[in-house]
């Protein structure tokens, strides 16, 4: 399939999507490896920025570290915010919520033994901040999440009304949703500046083509989207393939 074009980024989804083949198709072998993503070279530059979330930087590949174990890392949570005789029915739902925020956050074993051993809730946070996504302060030439789910919108939108066969076949609906999600996340977790925000919300259904958009994407940022694009399209691939 082709790579996600830097040229627009709506272009490169719907390129992506519908250039999706089946294994064993002709020229379907898959996206290409990408920079930081699980099993492959890390990204050059910051530590902190060589890896997908999640995975770390050993030996200058990318690898997932063992994980924590969610449920004591969310007793914890829960202890801190009600304390350590709450009423069972009380305590659950909290457990419950910090659970799949650990889970979902990735929490690596190394993270979860910083929760249990902080004192107190801040430092316990600062462990895990990607547990607490709404914490964030966005930097200056930033906004919130609130921004970045009007750009996803307007992105389905815009692809909607370019591509609207597309949303006929189940399977590439599901690719669909899946990288529009993609863009939402990315929006946020990248801190894309307003400039771009602006631009996207401001392109009309007829211009997709639009260049001053890319203008307003870093090479950076365009790189750890085709990334992030890359790896929900081959998890999307494996699950679709493996269903009946």
């Amino acid at each position: 399939m082709r790579t996600l074009s830097c040229a627009w980024i709506v272009v490169g989804i719907v390129a992506a999507v519908g250039c999706q083949r089946e294994p064993g198709e002709a020229g379907g072998s898959g996206p290409r490896a990408e920079l930081g993503t699980e099993r492959h070279d890390c990204r050059p530059g910051p530590a902190e920025q060589a890896c997908d979330p999640g995975l770390v930087c050993l030996s200058q590949l990318c690898v997932r570290p063992p994980p924590a174990d969610c449920t004591v890392v969310a007793d914890v949570f829960a202890s801190l915010d009600l304390g350590n005789y709450a009423e069972p029915d009380e305590r659950t739902p909290v457990v419950a919520k910090y659970r799949t925020a650990c889970e979902k956050a990735l929490v690596s074993k190394e993270q979860g033994e910083c929760v249990t051993n902080a004192h107190g809730r801040e430092a316990a946070i600062a462990c895990v901040p990607r547990m607490f996504p709404e914490r964030a302060t966005p930097p200056v030439g930033t906004t919130g999440p609130a921004d970045c789910d009007a750009v996803a919108t307007k992105i389905k939108n815009l692809i909607n009304a370019q591509q609207a066969t597309l949303q006929n076949d189940p399977r590439t609906a599901k690719y669909m949703a899946a990288v529009i999600d993609t863009m939402r996340v990315a929006c946020v977790e990248d801190q894309w500046p307003d400039a771009l925000k602006r631009c996207m919300l401001a392109t009309s259904n007829d211009n997709l083509m639009n260049q001053a958009c890319t203008e307003q994407m870093s090479p950076e940022l365009q790189s750890k989207l085709q990334a992030r694009v890359t790896t929900v399209m081959q998890q999307m691939t494996q699950q679709l393939t493996q269903t009946p």
